[in-house]
């Protein structure tokens, strides 16, 4: 299962993919993740608003949300 967690009225954080099938063992039952993406919105004004994000991945992974590849 994949989640987006909303925070309202401005925050959304995203989970990273599964891997499926999941690798459970004996003794691993559940799986549980840091969200990979939080995204921080905040208005403006009335016709703007600024976003942050977050993009949380360990030293040396590819980050997944970057535009260049």
């Amino acid at each position: 299962m994949r989640t987006i967690e909303y925070i309202y009225p401005n925050i959304a954080q995203v989970a990273r993919m599964p891997v499926l099938p999941p690798p459970f063992t004996d003794s691993i039952k559940e799986f549980i993740f840091v969200p990979l993406l939080t995204r921080w919105r905040v208005p403006v004004d009335d016709e703007n608003t600024m976003e942050f994000g977050y993009v949380r991945i360990a030293k040396g992974d590819v980050n997944p949300t970057s535009s260049t590849r």
